[in-house]
C-alpha cells in the first residue's frame, strides 16, 4: 500500500507469492552472473594479456621477416646480374641454365624445409634432455620463448617468401662461384698451353719432319721449326711453367732452356745466345727467358723451337699462334 502525504488517493499493490519470489530469483540470479562474470573476467585477463603479447611477437616477427626479405631480394638481384654478366662474357644464354630451379620447386621446397623444421623441434621438445646429453647445438633452430612447438608452430606467408629467396640466393651463388671455377680453370688451362709465337718475328728456315740436313747430303728427321732471327731478338717462354733445364750442351742444342708446362706439355728453346732463368724457376706465359744466338751445331742465328707432350716430340707449327 502506498500512502502519499497530500491529499491524493492511497494506492494499493497486492503481490502474490509467486511474484515476490519470482522476483527474488531474478535479483539473486543478477547477483550471482554479476560474480560469475567478474570472477571469469578475472581468469581471463591473463589469458587476453598473454594473446596480446604473442600478437604482438608474431606481429614483429612478421615485420622482421618483411625487412629481411626485402634485403634478401636486393641481394638475389645483385648475384643474378653478376652471374648474368659472367655468363654474357662467355657467350652463354642464361635461359639454358638448367641448374636454376623454378620458382614453384622452389616454394615447395621451402615448405618441406620448414615443415621438416618443425618436426624436429616437436622432437626435440619430447626429447630435448637426450639431445641436450649428445652435446647438439641447435640454439639457432629453437624458437623464442613466446612461441609454441607442435599444432602452434605456424607461419606467415612471408616466412615462406623469405625462405624461396633464400633458396634463389643460394642456388645463384652456388652457380656464381661454379662458373667462376670454370672460368679460372680454363684460364688455368689456357696459360699452361704452349699456344704462343715463341720469338719476336722470324721466319721458318726449317719445319718439323723429314729434311735434307744442313750439315752434309744426307736426310735427317728435325724435331723442331726452326726460326731465323738476329743474334739477341728475346725469346719467350710459350706458356706457364717451370725451367726443367737451362744449360749448354755439346749434344747440338747449344744454350736451350726446356720447361715444363703441365698436362703433359713441355717446350723446348735450342742455339740461344743468352739465358735469363734458371732451373726450378717458375715462369709466366710470355716472360723473356732468353735471346736468340748461333750457339751448338747451327749454320746461322736462328731459334730452335720444339713442343713435347708427355716426352713425345710433336709438330710445333700447330700451337704456334700466327
Amino acid at each position: 500500500m502506498i500512502v502519499p502525504h497530500n491529499e491524493a488517493h492511497i494506492v494499493s499493490i497486492q503481490l502474490s507469492r509467486f511474484i515476490i519470489w519470482f522476483t527474488i530469483g531474478i535479483i539473486t540470479l543478477i547477483l550471482f552472473s554479476s560474480v560469475m562474470s567478474w570472477q571469469l573476467q578475472t581468469r581471463i585477463e591473463p589469458t587476453v594479456e598473454t594473446l596480446h603479447d604473442r600478437h604482438d611477437s608474431l606481429d614483429k616477427e612478421r615485420n622482421l621477416y618483411l625487412s629481411k626479405l626485402e634485403a634478401m631480394n636486393e641481394q638475389h638481384e645483385y648475384l643474378k646480374r653478376e652471374l648474368y654478366d659472367i655468363l654474357s662474357e662467355i657467350e652463354m644464354d642464361p635461359n639454358n641454365l638448367i641448374f636454376l630451379q623454378e620458382s614453384t620447386l622452389l616454394h615447395s621446397r621451402a615448405e618441406d624445409e620448414i615443415e621438416a623444421e618443425r618436426k624436429f623441434l616437436i622432437s626435440y621438445d619430447e626429447k630435448k634432455e637426450e639431445i641436450a646429453y649428445s652435446g647438439m647445438d641447435i640454439t639457432a633452430l629453437l624458437p623464442s620463448k613466446d612461441k609454441a612447438i607442435g599444432e602452434d608452430f605456424n607461419f606467415y606467408p612471408e616466412v615462406i617468401d623469405y625462405r624461396v629467396v633464400s633458396l634463389k640466393v643460394q642456388q645463384i651463388t652456388e652457380a656464381i662461384s661454379s662458373t667462376k671455377k670454370f672460368l679460372y680453370e680454363q684460364d688455368n688451362v689456357q696459360r699452361k698451353l704452349p699456344y704462343f709465337w715463341p720469338t719476336v718475328g722470324g721466319h721458318f728456315t726449317s719445319f718439323y719432319g723429314p729434311r735434307l740436313s744442313p750439315f752434309g747430303y744426307k736426310t735427317d728427321f728435325h724435331y723442331g721449326v726452326d726460326l731465323a732471327n738476329p743474334i739477341g731478338t728475346p725469346i719467350y717462354s710459350a706458356a706457364e711453367g717451370i725451367v726443367e733445364m737451362a744449360v749448354y750442351s755439346n749434344s747440338g742444342y747449344g744454350m736451350h732452356v726446356q720447361v715444363a708446362h703441365g698436362y703433359g706439355f713441355a717446350t723446348m728453346y735450342a742455339h740461344m745466345n743468352s739465358i735469363y732463368v734458371r732451373s726450378g724457376q717458375m715462369v709466366s706465359k710470355g716472360q723473356v727467358i732468353g735471346t736468340v744466338g748461333n750457339t751448338g751445331h747451327s749454320t746461322g742465328p736462328h731459334l730452335h723451337y720444339e713442343v713435347h707432350i708427355y716426352g713425345e716430340k710433336v709438330n710445333p707449327i700447330h700451337y704456334m699462334n700466327f
